[in-house]
């Protein structure tokens, strides 16, 4: 998938174009879920489809507890309508 679909930036370490490689700690749970979907396509070890439901499924817990106009909130209901369309 084209990451420069998702035009909000980044967010942490691991959400949007690109990363800093895999050695560096998720600053929260949201740059988790975008490491461990970042992981699942390195050697593409995983269909597309299986990585973005495992990622909505880690993104839907943040949707949940963070409010939609805090800027973690509004990246991860950005994520959940992109990769959405992508399953």
């Amino acid at each position: 998938m084209d990451r420069s679909l998702f035009s909000i930036g980044s967010y942490g370490n691991y959400c949007g174009y690109g990363n800093n490689g895999y050695s560096i700690p998720a600053i929260d749970d949201l740059d988790m879920a975008c490491f461990y979907h970042d992981k699942c396509f390195k050697g593409f070890l995983a269909d597309n489809r299986s990585c973005n439901a495992a990622f909505l499924t880690r993104l839907s817990p943040i949707v949940a507890n963070n409010a939609w106009n805090t800027t973690k909130g509004a990246y991860a209901r950005a994520a959940v309508v992109l990769f959405s369309r992508f399953v």
